[in-house]
This record gives C-alpha cells, sequence and structure tokens, in this order.
C-alpha cells in the first residue's frame, strides 16, 4: 500500500483527516481488512452497481459513414446493462472542515511532507477552472512560481506542488511539499 511511499502516504493521511469517515477519506485500494477480505461475488455486486446505462459514456471518433449502424450495434452489445445506478454519490457536508487545523503523523523518512489545505469547487462549478489555472501558475509545473521562488531561489525545500481537486459535490485546493527534516522542526 502506501506505507513504503512517504509522499502518497502523507496524502492518504491527509484525505482521512480532512474528509473524515466520508467515503473520500477512505483508501482508493481500500483498508488491508477489506482487501483481505474482498471476494468474487463483491466483485460483482461492484460492477452491477456502477456499471450501468446512465453511468456509461461512449465515443466514437473518426470518419463515421453510418451512424445508425453503429448506434443498433452499441445498443445490441450493451442491452443487458441496468438502467440506473443502483448506489448514490456520498453526501459531502458544506461544515467538512476539520475542527483542529492541524495533524500531525510521525514516520522517520528523509524528509518532511507539509499539505496545506483550502476549500476549492466541485465539479459542475464554473469557477473550477479558474482554480485549476491558479493551480498551474502557482505550482503545476517546474517553471511554477511556487517551485521558482521557493525550491530554485530559496532552497527551502526538494518539491512543491499547487493542485485544485473538483469531485462530483466537493473541491479543494492543495499545496504540497516535501522539506528538509534537519531544516525545519514540526
Amino acid at each position: 500500500m502506501y506505507e513504503d511511499n512517504p509522499m502518497a502516504l502523507v496524502m492518504q493521511k491527509w484525505q482521512e483527516r480532512y474528509f473524515g469517515s466520508n467515503s473520500y477519506g477512505r483508501p482508493t485500494i481500500g483498508t488491508i481488512e477489506n482487501i483481505q477480505n474482498f471476494n468474487q461475488e463483491m466483485l460483482f455486486q461492484h460492477k452491477a452497481d456502477l456499471y450501468t446505462k446512465d453511468n456509461l459514456i461512449i465515443v466514437i471518433a473518426g470518419k463515421i459513414q453510418d451512424k445508425q449502424t453503429i448506434q443498433d450495434q452499441i445498443s445490441s452489445l450493451f442491452t443487458s446493462l441496468p438502467e440506473k445506478k443502483r448506489i448514490e454519490i456520498p453526501v459531502f457536508p458544506d461544515n467538512h472542515l476539520p475542527a483542529e487545523k492541524s495533524s500531525f503523523f510521525d514516520k522517520k523518512t528523509e524528509q518532511n511532507h507539509l499539505i496545506i489545505t483550502a476549500p476549492g469547487f466541485d465539479g459542475h462549478s464554473d469557477m473550477r477552472y479558474a482554480a485549476n489555472t491558479l493551480a498551474t501558475i502557482l505550482g503545476g509545473n517546474m517553471s511554477s512560481r511556487l517551485f521558482q521562488n521557493i525550491r530554485e531561489k530559496q532552497g527551502l525545500c526538494y518539491y512543491i506542488k499547487a493542485s485544485h481537486y473538483s469531485s462530483q459535490n466537493h473541491g479543494e485546493f492543495v499545496i504540497r511539499a516535501g522539506i528538509d527534516k534537519d531544516r525545519f522542526e514540526f
């Protein structure tokens, strides 16, 4: 899992802290206990829950001569899929921010990893485009402002990046950095 990759581990710990017991706060791959208890029946149920006609997008590109024939073929191939999703998207409360504004996770690594988070925009908001652009300008690549100033000019970190994540009903703006543990104490 993530224990061997400190940068990924700190992101997982951040998700647990930021989202709490909401499904967004749990590991994508699942907990060790879940993986050990996973069986074939659960896999088939997952497929039945998510692989539905309303949850499927088919894209065909190129010079298409006979659109109706293609539509008929697609319809016949996917007739066995259920019409509607059987599960609901988890509700994400507006007041989801943790009461405690900072938390620490102790692990012996070569560097400390820092994550700073603020609420962002969900996947339906037009503001997500501006937030993604801001994240790219601030820390999206090696010519970004954070990378050039914090890492290159001041030498304060090993890596620094900014991202904006949008989901169905929430978003967050995240800045992450890998910091020399001998220069900064937490």
